[in-house]
């Protein structure tokens, strides 16, 4: 599938909050034998939305600095060349099935899906641009969520604003999939996953369109890893057999406080709308501790809008020193 038409109706895109699933997902439907999934390319976050969807020079150029085209391990010269034979180039629409197409053509399949968590804040504007995208969104139990997040060395490390964070995507996709409909959005809980894998792929397959593979739940014996080397301690896993160790990890990580702020800041009617109950452990937080909660919570969305307003005047004015 590489032509520009079947890139195009044929594209899916894997969302939901990092740490969720997603990398475990992706390993599962590109162990399929028509679907390849690169490494996240973070374009509809690293591209600015124009009006007309035209890429500067200069977005271009910042975009092929960026670490998410790194790990594409492609050549600039042959996605430029690509780009520049289609009908549509020059726009992120032409660059996005540019560089799909030679990774098509690279592994030798015939369908595409992308895997960017983040990219669920832009699903309006992938909408605009692709029609006929699919979306899967995968969520997981906020507090292991959150207690693998504090894990790596790339996230945030304030609990809370992992929770508000959690939240906000959670709130969004619940969204999307309501105006999207069923077959468009598709809504699926890493735990369901983990608990009846064959059951969840063979849903996943019909979803796509797709005949339902064996070779799919032997994912960890893929040849092409799906991410990048500097990724793979956080990454890893994914090339170990389907396993149930991680769920319920955040008993074991986190602390009580932690667990009882997570579930203050989602609140129960959202956590319990992703089939997840309270810890019954939470309510053991001493008063003092629950009296406290909303002073350590404003402190801490201060505390992001100054990160924010950082990089917000880093981002205009550039960094100096």
């Amino acid at each position: 599938m590489s032509d520009r038409t079947d890139i195009e109706h044929g594209l899916f895109f894997i969302v939901g909050a990092p740490r969720s699933g997603t990398t475990l997902l992706q390993s599962i439907l590109a162990s399929h034998s028509r679907i390849t999934i690169p490494p996240e390319t973070e374009l509809f976050m690293l591209i600015p939305g124009e009006a007309d969807d035209r890429v500067s020079d200069e977005a271009l150029a910042r975009y092929i600095r960026s670490q998410a085209w790194q790990d594409q391990a492609l050549s600039r010269d042959a996605l430029l060349a690509q780009w520049e034979r289609r009908d549509d180039r020059r726009t992120v629409k032409g660059l996005f099935e540019a560089l799909g197409t030679l990774h098509a053509e690279t592994a030798g399949k015939s369908r595409i899906g992308e895997k960017s968590p983040h990219h669920c804040h832009h699903v309006e504007r992938i909408r605009r641009i692709f029609p006929a995208a699919k979306f899967i969104h995968i969520h997981r139990d906020p507090r292991d969520v959150i207690a693998s997040r504090l894990s790596v060395p790339w996230t945030h490390s304030s609990h809370l604003y992992l929770a508000r964070e959690w939240a906000r995507i959670m709130e969004r996709q619940m969204g999307h999939a309501e105006r999207l409909g069923p077959d468009t959005h598709l809504t699926l809980r890493y735990e369901s996953l983990v608990a009846e894998p064959e059951a969840q792929v063979r849903r996943l397959c019909e979803f796509l369109g797709e005949s339902y593979e064996v070779e799919m739940l032997q994912f960890h014996e893929r040849a092409q890893a799906g991410f990048s080397d500097r990724e793979r301690a956080w990454k890893e896993r994914t090339r170990q057999p389907l396993t149930d160790t991680s769920i319920g990890r955040y008993q074991r990580d986190l602390s009580t406080r932690q667990i009882a702020g997570i579930e203050r800041t989602i609140g129960r009617q959202l956590l319990e709308a992703g089939g997840y109950a309270p810890d019954p452990g939470a309510g053991s937080v001493p008063t003092s501790a629950r009296l406290a909660w909303p002073v350590f919570n404003l402190l801490d969305r201060l505390r992001d809008a100054q990160r924010k307003l950082v990089r917000s005047v880093r981002k205009r004015f550039g960094s100096h020193g």
